[in-house]
């Protein structure tokens, strides 16, 4: 049997085209500035490994492995900033997250797959 929560979670969605709306210039703009702040970020922090590596070469590998550290944290910092500017429905983040999960999952088996035979 079916709870009324179930129905009342299907009638709060919102339609893609209500959701479209919601959108506005200002958000848009934040969200471009957002993009343009992690690129630097990432840029100055790889070019900053880049000459700490050149003057210490025995800490090459380890200030590598930092910038590779601070590249993924920045983007998911960022995403999480870019999620925050455009506030998606609830049902909306879970399907666009569950949509990615699916075509990484799908991409790893195939990787693997490769891997495997070869």
């Amino acid at each position: 049997m079916i709870s009324n929560q179930f129905f009342l979670f299907l009638q709060d969605t919102q339609s893609p085209l209500d959701m479209l709306f919601s959108i506005s210039p200002i958000s848009i703009l934040n969200a471009i500035l957002t993009i343009a702040v992690i690129y630097l970020i990432i840029r100055l922090s790889d070019a900053l490994a880049s000459v700490l590596s050149n003057r210490a070469p025995r800490a090459r590998f380890f200030f590598k492995m930092a910038a590779t550290i601070v590249r993924f944290s920045v983007l998911f910092v960022g995403g999480t900033l870019i999620v925050a500017i455009f506030a998606p429905s609830q049902q909306t983040l879970f399907a666009v997250l569950a949509s990615a999960g699916l075509a990484l999952g799908l991409g790893a088996q195939d990787l693997i797959k490769i891997l495997l035979v070869d």
